[in-house]
């Protein structure tokens, strides 16, 4: 993301997880209304790369849940969900798996 502080004349760049609520729910609605990246970009107040790769995570994300709409119970029993936090798993003496 860069953000740029007007008559300052600075810019600073931050990584794309860095975007706020806000710019994230604006980078969604413009992507809907089909606005192409360099507006969004602009309005959103972030680099063009900022807003595509926020837009991929969302469409692999619906890609995922489409395909898993029609699951057994039997099949999602067998599924982790976490936070995306990391944690460790170990069976008797094994080198524990991350």
């Amino acid at each position: 993301m860069v953000s740029q502080f007007g008559s300052l004349g600075y810019t600073i760049m931050v990584k794309t997880a860095d975007l706020t609520v806000v710019q994230k729910t604006i980078i969604g609605t413009l992507h809907k209304e089909g606005k192409p990246q360099t507006f969004i970009a602009k309005e959103a107040g972030c680099s063009q790369s900022a807003t595509l790769l926020n837009h991929r995570r969302r469409q692999r994300r619906l890609t995922w849940a489409k395909e898993k709409k029609k699951w057994t119970v039997a099949q999602w029993s067998k599924v982790l969900f976490s936070d995306e936090g990391k944690f460790c798993i170990s069976f008797g003496n094994q080198v524990p798996r991350v």
